[in-house]
């Protein structure tokens, strides 16, 4: 597949400057499940296993660097769903059992847009998306089938939508989130055939249960199993990356078939990544590096023009993004800006309470930084030079990261009120 030409910003304009080439009348939601950007062929993948995604990438409008709020589920949605971070709400999403808390009262792209008379749809198995969680408010409807088969969640989101048209719903929104390819990799079998070249291990990586074992098993295996049991891993993930593409391709063609992409404006994206050891570690929750917080972000028209953001971008981006191309008023309470109307030297923070305890970034341009809440470790990375984040350069004479470190501090002490049961300490530099 071709990779995208680099066109000016200004070909696609926003409503306020009477430049946007098209009218969109709908939003059509595609968010998928950890997802590794760098499997796109425009961020280096040789494989060729998502043809169509880096299609549809080729002829959308592609945030380039473009990063989660969070590096697991809840805390990513909520950011990409609200156009901000849920500390402005009063709310840290958090990871561990015994401090879960159910998201609080708040408007979201789903209650803003039903408020302008959209009939808003949900369709997911994530359970973190359920009403439980208080995760699915603002949606006329929010279904939550016991499936994770991306072709019968679309389905039936499809035909709830459908259903609405037909009683005479004017303007709509239909969120579909697939949870593949989050853990244990359990894609059919024809996507598996590579596992035949390899020796068995001892781990039945199909199951949560025995994903896990693996996983959690790695830091004490010898080199050679785990890079047995990794490779094992790896062409699981490899599977369920290419099915999911193939389930998004045939959810665009029944899409377009019915009608559906018509004055239709789509935003897809992804929550979060996945760590494949890294850091040391398999996953994701862990940590608030590029192989977890890196995401997919692009919007497709039929009257977009390609175009490629290279400034870095949000989650909170996506929901004001949207309703700037609906041609809807963006609500105060929305913090990220449409994104060709962004300052590029914004500052932008992440924030986990995952499997290694709370931990906070701040980034601005290719400066970022990176803090552990509780053991107080601070660390710097020039993404520029650096996208890896290897080489750790904090310097505390250093102007610009001794800014960002006065943004990272300030946030941290706001965040802190809500992380009562963590002990804040100050960088152990």
């Amino acid at each position: 597949m071709p990779l995208l030409v680099l066109l000016t910003l200004g070909c696609l304009g926003h409503p306020d400057s009477g430049e946007q080439p098209f009218e969109a009348q709908n939003l059509l939601l595609l968010s998928v499940d950890t997802y590794r950007r760098d499997y796109l062929e425009r961020y280096g993948a040789t494989t060729g296993l998502t043809p169509f995604v880096d299609e549809l990438a080729a002829r959308s409008l592609v945030l380039d660097r473009h990063s989660s709020c969070s590096n697991w589920t809840l805390g990513g949605v909520l950011c990409a769903n609200n156009g901000r971070y849920s500390a402005d709400f009063d709310f840290v999403a958090r990871l561990p059992v015994a401090h879960r808390e159910v998201v609080p009262e708040r408007a979201s792209l789903a209650s803003w847009l039903r408020d302008e008379g959209f009939v808003t749809i949900l369709l997911t198995s994530n359970g973190w998306l359920e009403g439980d969680w208080h995760h699915d408010a603002g949606y006329t409807y929010a279904e939550h089938p016991r499936t994770d088969v991306g072709t019968s969640i679309w389905e039936q989101g499809r035909n709830k939508l459908l259903e609405q048209i037909n009683q005479g719903a004017e303007r709509w929104f239909l969120h579909v989130h697939l949870k593949e390819p989050h853990s244990p990799y359990k894609p059919p079998d024809e996507y598996l055939e590579a596992l035949e070249d390899l020796e068995p291990i001892d781990y039945d990586l199909s199951t949560t249960d025995g994903h896990d074992d693996a996983r959690y098993s790695l830091g004490s295996m010898s080199e050679e199993e785990r890079a047995l049991v990794m490779e094992h891993l790896r062409i699981r993930y490899d599977g369920e990356m290419a099915y999911l593409d193939d389930t998004l391709a045939g959810i665009w063609a029944d899409a377009s078939n019915r009608g559906l992409l018509e004055n239709t404006l789509v935003a897809f994206w992804s929550d979060h990544g996945e760590q494949f050891y890294e850091r040391e570690r398999w996953g994701h929750a862990y940590d608030l590096y590029e192989e977890e917080t890196g995401a997919l972000a692009f919007f497709w028209h039929h009257g977009i023009e390609p175009q490629a953001i290279s400034e870095p971008t949000h989650h909170i981006d996506i929901a004001p993004t949207a309703l700037r191309w609906l041609e809807l008023d963006l609500p105060d309470e929305i913090t990220g800006e449409p994104v060709l109307e962004a300052e590029p030297d914004r500052v932008f923070f992440g924030t986990t309470v995952g499997r290694a305890g709370p931990q906070l970034t701040a980034s601005q341009g290719d400066l970022r930084m990176h803090y552990d809440f509780d053991g107080g470790d601070l660390l710097a990375y020039d993404l520029g030079v650096d996208p890896d984040a290897a080489t750790d350069i904090y310097d505390p004479f250093d102007p610009e990261q001794t800014a960002l470190w006065g943004a990272l501090d300030a946030y941290a002490t706001e965040l802190e009120p809500l992380l009562e049961e963590y002990r804040r300490v100050e960088p152990d530099r």
